[in-house]
């Protein structure tokens, strides 16, 4: 018994080093091109999200701000703050991620830490990799679904880029990997500490990711699950993960309600705008997301657009800024408004951001509460028009941006995919793997009964994640889906296996 097992553990340590190390070479390669592609279009470095470097070594995020500044304004400061000028951004942001930044500030300073950072970042990818290769393993006790799991995660495009970006998803999908492998371990074991492992991943993975706290839902299942209807298990093996998401969420939640003086902030919150374009822009992306995922037809280009027209030393006229979007919209804009109306909500909107950065408040006010009931008056004359676009063909789009989906914005080696076949392909590919993907999500309850805990699961966390940007927020971008793939690629890993085995046993 003791030379099987130490053979079992001499097999395991191989193939996780294996798969260390191709994780590794893989990501830098990858990465390696992706760089060299952003340096060849953008030789100068002009600064542009996702296009341009950072002291040569990330990728440049418009999302940078939100998260790298918090540990300098601690060392700085002595708050942990996006911005120690503005009131309550104390609890602006969850703090994993910037914290996790503000270790390499710490350690390396400015420059190298975006330098070192990727490294970091590259390993952990890795060890999450051999992670969820384990951790599917013990959901299936089958190797080849173990391996083609990871592998789909693993060889991912969009994750493997994320390592060199300083933004949460570098990190968030690990921290799922970690979640799952544990869960696995609380199934095939269940010991007090797989549990408490769960948990203080859980809370890892939610405290870098807010919306990673619909997971929630697939390890209360796991539990009940796991247990076989025991309340006693419930009760024993629950107090473990409570006790660790307590030992995470209780100081977090204590020091942010001593910062905003009285408010229960769990995760993070906002008052008010959420990016400082204004109470305006948020209620011109709500009427967008009456006709459109607001990602395609984004108010923070609109913003950007006005602003930088009004900053320039050269404005072009107000008319032909307000006529250049007009003329972009689709016909589904004009559902329930006139093109009158929805010009008068643009004026207003770039009126209000020309006396924005005037002192007087007063005007700036009341041209906000002009603004921001032109564009409500937008998003009720549509609703009052055509109810179905609102709560059925618009969501049932937004269905459509999330499943079809190649979440190829990041891969600037794809860029101008239209002249290159092969770019095509990878593109065709990608595309094809999201869409099979989110049908595996029902098609994994077919492949047999052994996989049901893993299934529910998966079904759990999608649909909760997907109803919340369908029909809470109404608004995608790529991003939102990452925290799920490591859910998705275990499940397509199954149908996959499956669909070839039986494939194979028709042939015979």
């Amino acid at each position: 018994m003791k030379t099987n097992s130490k053979k079992e553990n001499q097999l395991r340590l191989r193939i996780s080093l294996i798969i260390l190390l191709s994780s590794l070479c893989y990501t830098f390669f990858l990465n390696t091109i992706n760089i060299e592609s952003i340096k060849k279009q953008n030789p100068e470095n002009l600064q542009q999200n996702a296009r341009s470097l950072v002291y040569n070594s990330t990728v440049y995020s418009i999302d940078n701000y939100w998260y790298l500044s918090q540990f300098k304004n601690l060392l700085k400061h002595g708050s942990f703050t996006v911005d120690p000028d503005k009131q309550f951004y104390e609890v602006r942001r969850t703090p994993v991620y910037p914290t996790f930044y503000g270790i390499h500030y710490w350690l390396f300073g400015e420059e190298s830490s975006f330098y070192y950072i990727r490294f970091t970042q590259a390993f952990i990818l890795a060890l999450a990799v051999v992670a969820l290769f384990w951790a599917v393993y013990n959901f299936t006790s089958d190797y080849s679904i173990a391996a083609l799991s990871a592998s789909l995660y693993g060889l991912f495009p969009p994750i493997v880029i994320a390592v060199y970006y300083t933004v949460t998803e570098s990190l968030s999908t690990e921290l799922v990997c970690f979640l799952i492998y544990f869960l696995s371990l609380c199934k095939t074991k269940g010991s007090n500490r797989d549990w408490f492992l769960a948990g203080l991943f859980f809370s890892l993975a939610t405290l870098c990711r807010p919306s990673i706290i619909f997971a929630g839902a697939a390890c209360f299942f796991a539990l009940i699950s796991f247990s076989k209807f025991s309340l006693q298990y419930i009760i024993s093996k629950g107090i473990y993960f409570a006790a660790a998401l307590a030992l995470l969420f209780i100081p977090w939640t204590v020091r942010n309600y001593t910062k905003t003086n009285g408010d229960i902030v769990f995760l993070e919150k906002y008052y008010g705008d959420p990016m400082d374009y204004g109470m305006p822009n948020i209620q011109c992306r709500q009427w967008i997301a009456c006709w459109i995922n607001p990602a395609d037809f984004t108010s923070e280009e609109i913003s950007n657009t006005m602003i930088g027209n009004i900053n320039s030393k050269n404005p072009a006229d107000k008319n032909e800024i307000i006529k250049s979007f007009t003329n972009r919209l689709p016909a589904r804009a004009y559902i329930g408004n006139t093109k009158e109306e929805i010009n008068h909500a643009f004026i207003s909107l770039y009126n209000y951001y020309v006396h924005k950065s005037q002192p007087d408040s007063f005007k700036v006010d009341s041209l906000e509460k002009v603004s921001v009931h032109s564009f409500l008056n937008l998003k009720t004359n549509f609703i009052a028009a055509s109810w179905k676009d609102y709560y059925i063909i618009t969501p049932l789009l937004m269905v459509k941006s999330v499943v079809l989906q190649s979440n190829s914005g990041t891969l600037v080696f794809l860029d101008n995919y239209e002249q290159s076949f092969p770019k095509k392909a990878v593109k065709a590919i990608l595309l094809l793997l999201s869409l099979f993907s989110f049908c595996a999500v029902f098609l994994v309850f077919f492949a047999g009964k052994e996989f049901r805990d893993i299934a529910v699961m998966t079904f759990l966390f999608t649909a909760f994640n997907m109803l919340i940007i369908i029909l809470t927020i109404r608004y995608f971008e790529v991003r939102y889906n990452y925290p799920i793939y490591p859910f998705l690629f275990t499940t397509s890993g199954i149908v996959m296996i499956r669909l070839k085995n039986r494939l194979l046993n028709l042939r015979k």
